[in-house]
């Protein structure tokens, strides 16, 4: 999942440069064309039909890591007479903005600001101001922020996980005659890990046996278990301080 948005984000959606990549002008961006064409798909809307977006987004977005598809879901939604093309590219763009924003760690005025002044290809500053009225709109959807922000706290590590594959498999065990009966046989298991460093994948292979793949398995449902309570202690105290004591019951709860 974490592959697939680094790539929708850098391949297809709002920015295809970094910090790194600025123009000497520190307020225009280097876009790629199909982000210059989101963007402007985006922009393209009027300021009520992109309130009637982001309000459909504000409302009906899954609170949790949001994906382009589920975006999508709520653009066509929200504008049935979109064809399939259209909401593809107005949720990439909606997409990315908030991801590369997230990324650079900067306020959404300032990202909307930046992204303005390139859209608006040396135009005059009303047109550049209702550019970044527009961007704001969009900008301003919190579930969106909140999924941004933790997609980009989720990449935020040397590696990050990107896929896994088992391949069981038996080896025979010959004796020193090989036209005789074998002596045995071993089933093992493979574990293909793929992660991710800077976009870049690679593939570890590690061999299990049976009580190996039980022991993954129970580590696994234990954090599973784990991830279960914390949204559970969230959910019931959602201002807690992060460290601050537990409840007596919270804790009889974790035994």
């Amino acid at each position: 999942m974490l592959r697939f948005v680094r790539l929708l984000v850098l391949g297809h959606a709002v920015v295809a440069a970094n910090r790194a990549q600025r123009w000497m002008n520190m307020a225009t961006l280097r876009l790629s064309s199909k982000a210059e064409e989101g963007l402007r798909a985006l922009t393209s809307l009027r300021e009520d039909e992109l309130r009637d977006v982001a309000a459909a987004l504000t409302e009906l977005l899954p609170v949790k890591l949001a994906v382009q598809d589920d975006i999508a879901d709520v653009i066509s939604a929200a504008r049935p007479d979109d064809n399939d093309a259209q909401v593809e590219l107005l949720s990439s763009a909606v997409f990315g903005l908030h991801f590369m924003r997230a990324a650079e760690q900067r306020s959404k005025d300032e990202w909307a600001a930046d992204i303005a002044q390139t859209l608006s290809e040396g135009g005059e500053e009303p047109q550049i101001a209702a550019l970044r009225a527009k961007l704001t709109i969009i900008l301003a959807v919190p579930t969106l922020q909140a999924a941004a922000k933790a997609w980009s706290l989720l990449d935020d590590h040397d590696k990050v996980y990107a896929g896994c594959k088992v391949i069981t498999d038996i080896r025979p065990i010959f004796g020193d005659e090989i036209g005789a009966p074998l002596l045995g046989s071993l089933i093992c298991h493979t574990l293909k890990l793929t992660t991710r460093t800077n976009d870049t994948a690679e593939s570890s292979f590690v061999v299990c046996d049976n009580e190996d793949i039980q022991a993954l398995i129970k580590n696994l449902q234990r954090a599973l278990d784990k991830s279960a309570f914390l949204r559970r202690l969230i959910r019931e105290h959602p201002n807690r301080e992060f460290g601050a004591p537990l409840d007596r019951g919270d804790i009889d709860e974790q035994k």
